[in-house]
């Protein structure tokens, strides 16, 4: 396996947000990582984020598959409008219910930008024409996180998701391979132990109108893999070892509320109506301890990274399967969850204990 001198790395915080430790960091002494990883950098005038998360579900049949395209066609309008997201990507998923769910996931780096493109839309604008108890349901998911509340991290200088806004990359970062390297990857987590504080709790509105008020510090990750410039060895091994320990590992936390997952999505990105060789799984916890423990005590989890590592050494650093995450802790202020005429088993309503 091939390994490379410490000093060759940078610390994955980028150096305009490193304040001084009041939280003691989990980096081993002496450590050297045995492969790079690199972290999407912002201006230090980008202060925030708005990531919106805004789908669609709806079961096989006639009638979704009449009114889906129509709901799917006014989303990408509302999202073409002025200050509109800066990037937003397109995937898809069957969840457990057996739903299909169709997800925009949508960026900006200027809140205030968000701010004007939100005000000038109906309120009900992500389920606008859509009937109670109808064929179709659509949730709206919005997440404000603070530059120090995130962390990216990617095997190639290669933008997904939120890094398509970035203005650079890092080097090789240091803080990578490790158990603890993610909580120390996260600025904020230089001052603040990142605790879990209250409980996510369900409102009930008007016609199947649903919203969850958060907890403190609930943690989202999208973990991402991409195999489109793989040659023929490596797409064997992606198909045939890499994706299968990933799906056992998805489903395993799709049904993970003991673990403390809330909900686990892995969707295939897909473009002009063709399915990429894209996939990324989306999931929200309890808090980051929980996460944590998950990756260090689900065998499943220990099978992919161990099959990842093993890989990194064969290619010799030349691997093309593109693999990347972005791990943010939320206040409870800076998150809203909205569902209208969703399953009960719908991504955060299981954190309230939603029933029809």
């Amino acid at each position: 396996m091939m390994t490379f001198a410490s000093e060759l790395f940078e610390s994955a915080i980028p150096e305009h947000l490193i304040v001084e430790r009041t939280q003691p960091a989990k980096l081993p002494p002496n450590h050297v990582p045995p492969a790079k990883l690199y972290c999407a950098r912002f201006e230090p005038t980008v202060t925030g984020f708005v990531i919106q998360y805004v789908g669609i579900q709806f079961r096989a049949g006639p009638v979704a598959e009449r009114e889906a395209p129509v709901a799917i066609s006014q989303l990408k309008n509302f999202l073409a409008r002025v200050n509109g997201p800066g990037f937003y990507d397109e995937g898809c998923c069957v969840d457990a219910a057996g739903y299909t769910n169709v997800i925009f996931a949508t960026y900006w780096d200027d809140p205030l930008a968000y701010a004007a493109w939100k005000d000038g839309l109906p309120s009900d604008w992500y389920y606008q024409g859509l009937a109670a108890n109808g064929a179709i349901g659509a949730y709206l998911e919005i997440l404000k996180p603070d530059i120090r509340d995130l962390e990216t991290s990617f095997s190639h200088r290669h933008p997904e998701g939120l890094s398509h806004l970035c203005d650079d990359w890092s080097g090789p970062t240091l803080e990578h391979t490790y158990w603890g390297s993610m909580r120390d990857r996260i600025p904020r987590s230089q001052t603040d132990a990142l605790e879990a504080a209250g409980n996510s709790v369900v409102e009930l509105g008007e016609s199947r109108l649903v919203r969850v008020v958060p907890h403190d510090n609930l943690v989202v990750i999208r973990s991402g893999q991409d195999w489109t410039q793989v040659d023929e060895a490596e797409r064997a091994y992606y198909e045939n070892d890499l994706a299968k320990k990933l799906e056992r590992g998805m489903a395993e936390i799709s049904e993970g509320l003991d673990w403390g997952c809330f909900f686990q999505n892995l969707f295939t990105l897909q473009a002009g109506g063709q399915r990429l060789e894209k996939t990324y799984s989306l999931s929200m916890w309890r808090s980051l301890k929980d996460l944590e423990d998950w990756t260090t005590r689900s065998s499943k989890h220990m099978e992919i990274f161990a099959s990842r590592i093993r890989h990194e050494g064969t290619a010799q650093g030349k691997s093309m399967i593109r693999t990347y995450h972005e791990v943010i802790v939320l206040k409870a202020a800076d998150q809203s969850f909205e569902y209208f005429n969703c399953h009960a088993g719908t991504r955060m309503l299981r954190a309230g204990g939603y029933k029809i």
